[in-house]
């Protein structure tokens, strides 16, 4: 697949755990932790890695379907498929800041453990 990444904007996305945090390294070398949120108010699903170490031992003890606030750079980026040929968008952000301390409302708008089952199959 080929990338077209544009710049990077701040935003805050609320959504909930599809699976479990995995580490991942970079290139260079560079250890960090990663995370699929799908916000079910805009239905996307954000690949968010953690570089603050602070906030990646903080997610680390998350699990599906938790929800969590993720302050970050959102970096989209169209991707080409190479075998259909169809575009599609990554929804990435680089997070720089979590909070796990979601309101109530906010994880009503989420998604429920059988729409999370019925999500996965």
């Amino acid at each position: 697949m080929s990338e077209n990444t544009s710049e990077a904007q701040n935003m805050i996305v609320t959504g909930s755990l599809v699976g479990s945090p995995w580490l991942d390294t970079t290139e260079s070398g560079r250890k960090f932790l990663l995370v699929v949120i799908y916000d079910r108010t805009e239905d996307i699903e954000y690949d968010v890695a953690m570089l603050n170490q602070a906030s990646a031992e903080e997610i680390t003890a998350l699990r599906h379907g938790d929800v969590v606030t993720i302050q970050g750079d959102y970096r989209p980026s169209e991707v080409i498929n190479e075998e259909t040929g169809a575009v599609e968008i990554r929804h990435r952000i680089v997070a720089t800041e979590i909070s796990t301390d979601v309101p109530e409302l906010e994880r009503i708008e989420q998604m429920s453990d059988a729409q999370f089952a019925v999500y996965n199959e």
